[in-house]
């Protein structure tokens, strides 16, 4: 009960008592995790109450931060169209931090703010140039601060330059399109994170636009998920091949059926708060068994 995080009680259990042969495999110590993990996910979400009373992250009265990306080539490109639902995206790169991608304007008012809060790319290859032919609505990653939080860097309602095109047309006209950054994708706590911040946006968005997260809509001839991934797009014939978020979820349990579950849940208002030592004793009991 001292322990703080769901791995780390996880490993007390699996090195000082019940001690398999195989303890010191960090397969087998992460697999174990992930049964704790995913009690938790479950049961024990903590989510603060915000603005309109409901347990949402992300309201009309606290929305996500904002940091338009003018200069992009998709900003500066990409016209209006009739939003539809949500597509999830992963970066394939191992740099979960959002100053990589995310930079403001030269000249916007509060430039120096942002890159305090963003950090600074002294690379320069963030994607806040016109001469990347991309765009998404917004990314979910770490801010300077190590804290993951979303940024919107467009207006929502514009089309997106995201998931490509297949054969039967593009999920970039009317989905709005977010990118997680990626770590290595073998540590269970940013996943955590990154996944829950993910879902906080989606729920925003539905809640705004009046999606219905377990839907479906007919889109050029194609039964389409309200939610869907980069992966998802491809299969249906909406998008290019991308393996995201596929890649990534599966290693801890999760689905774009558990993301809809989870968004649903949200905005039901069943995710409920706990006390520290409530969650915890849930995550124990979960590991014990």
């Amino acid at each position: 009960m001292t322990t703080t995080s769901v791995r780390e009680a996880s490993d007390a259990v699996l090195l000082q008592f019940e001690r398999p042969a195989k303890m010191n495999d960090p397969a087998v110590q992460q697999k174990r995790a992930g049964y704790g993990q995913n009690y938790y996910n479950q049961f024990a979400i903590m989510a603060a109450e915000k603005g309109d009373g409901s347990k949402m992250k992300y309201t009309s009265t606290n929305p996500p931060m904002k940091c338009f990306m003018r200069q992009s080539s998709w900003y500066k490109g990409a016209g209006k169209t009739t939003i539809r639902g949500v597509l999830w995206h992963s970066t394939g790169a191992n740099n979960p931090n959002l100053k990589r991608y995310v930079q403001p304007d030269d000249n916007t008012a509060d430039r120096a703010k942002m890159l305090e809060l963003l950090g600074v790319n002294k690379s320069g290859n963030d994607w806040n140039h016109i001469s990347r032919e991309a765009g998404v609505h917004a990314w979910v990653g770490k801010l300077a601060s190590g804290e993951v939080a979303s940024v919107q860097v467009g207006d929502w309602d514009k089309k997106a330059w995201g998931c490509g095109s297949g054969k039967k047309g593009s999920c970039n006209n009317g989905w709005i399109q977010f990118e997680i950054c990626e770590d290595n994708l073998s540590d269970p706590v940013y996943f955590e994170k990154v996944y829950r911040e993910a879902v906080e946006l989606t729920a925003y968005l539905c809640k705004l636009y009046n999606l219905d997260p377990q839907g479906t809509v007919t889109y050029s001839g194609v039964r389409v998920p309200v939610i869907l991934c980069h992966q998802d797009s491809y299969q249906i014939g909406l998008g290019s091949n991308h393996g995201d978020v596929l890649h990534w979820l599966p290693k801890y349990g999760k689905s774009m059926q558990t993301v809809r579950d989870d968004v649903s849940a949200l905005l039901a208002g069943t995710n409920t708060n706990k006390e520290e030592d409530s969650y915890l004793e849930l995550v124990l009991i979960s590991i014990l068994v």
